[in-house]
């Protein structure tokens, strides 16, 4: 099997404190359909053993590792085996990083640039996003709180580039309970989130007119009446948003 390219096929990645490399267990190994963050293992050595999150314990990312495809056959999985949807955003690549350091990993406050354009300014532990800060996706999105682990975790303001604002709480980069949605016309919706994609809760006019709402599907759809159809106002897919 093709050796893992993160770590070169040792296992072992230096800038970690020569720590077991996550993007293959420490196994080295890779290849075509192999999960890039765990090697094909299943298990990810950091920040702890745990099934990776990317292909859900799985080692298996079917074409596109940056589609986080589901592994054939999960139709006869048992119930302890369920596929979990994967969180949209997850800490990339560093490219440059200017800050503090313990034991050779980033930590307390630093600055980094990551790979894909992403931004990072804020708190730092064991190499991962921890703490306090602020990400941004040049011309497209900045989100200032909460982080955990290397994902959005905790309360968080997300400003987008058309002026729309969420301001919630996130769960491994998704939003999760209350959170307000405000457009940049006035309006705004306010409502339970679920996941990336879906919410019920109240819609409000820039009149101040208000309708029952929810989002389905990442469509943001209200009724007016009970006899009414649904009418589409506008387009928030969380997933969307962050892999744009």
């Amino acid at each position: 099997m093709p050796t893992c390219s993160t770590c070169s096929g040792t296992g072992r990645v230096m800038d970690l404190g020569f720590q077991p490399c996550g993007g293959c267990g420490g196994s080295g190994r890779g290849g075509a359909g192999s999960c890039p963050y765990c090697g094909g293992s299943g298990t990810s050595s950091i920040p702890s053993n745990r099934s990776c999150i990317p292909c859900h314990g799985t080692g298996y990312i079917r074409d596109d590792p940056a589609s986080f495809s589901h592994p054939p056959n999960t139709r006869n999985r048992s119930r302890d085996q369920t596929i979990v949807i994967p969180p949209p955003l997850v800490q990339p690549d560093v490219e440059k990083y200017n800050g503090g350091k313990f034991l050779f990993r980033r930590s307390g406050q630093g600055h980094a640039v990551h790979k894909g354009g992403l931004v990072f300014n804020g708190r730092w532990s064991g190499g991962c996003w921890h703490g306090d800060g602020e990400l941004t996706k040049p011309d497209r999105w900045t989100y200032k709180g909460r982080f955990k682990k290397g994902m959005l975790n905790g309360k968080g303001l997300l400003h987008l580039h058309d002026g729309t604002i969420f301001e919630g709480k996130f769960r491994q980069s998704t939003p999760i309970g209350k959170g307000t949605v405000k457009f940049a016309d006035g309006s705004r919706f306010e409502g339970k989130w679920r996941d990336c994609a879906s919410a019920k809760g109240k819609y409000t006019s820039a009149s101040g007119e208000s309708h029952k709402a929810e989002i389905i599907g990442g469509d943001l759809v209200m009724k007016r009446g009970f006899f009414s159809k649904r009418e589409k106002i506008a387009r928030l897919e969380m997933r969307e948003v962050f892999q744009s």
